[in-house]
């Protein structure tokens, strides 16, 4: 399905674009902001993945929940976005309660 969306939405933009309808200056795009997205995104699936062949879908649910503070925290280096006391607590507690997590499920 997603080759088919990609291949048609493809298409329209191309018609789109070849027709001067709408006006994309491809030097104005962050090149490198793309590809360490697109790096990023492929990594995080293949983990996934790897993770579910390893552990419980359960463990790798939770540990995809960590990506939420490293995201806040990307935000911070690339964007420079300033973290509100609300956004702090709320990653120190997800930080806090996986660990809690982890610790008990290693002591078992």
């Amino acid at each position: 399905m997603g080759c088919i969306a990609s291949l048609v939405l493809g298409g329209v933009l191309l018609l789109v674009l070849g027709r001067g309808s709408y006006a994309l200056d491809l030097s104005e795009v962050p090149w490198a902001l793309v590809l360490s997205t697109a790096v990023s995104s492929a990594l995080f699936n293949f983990l996934i993945k790897f993770g579910l062949s390893r552990e419980t879908p359960v463990t790798t649910s939770l540990g995809t929940q960590i990506g939420i503070p490293l995201n806040l925290l990307l935000d911070v280096a690339v964007v420079h976005s300033q973290i509100h006391q609300l956004q702090a607590i709320g990653t120190l507690t997800m930080l806090t309660s996986f660990t809690l997590w982890h610790q008990g499920e290693a002591a078992k």
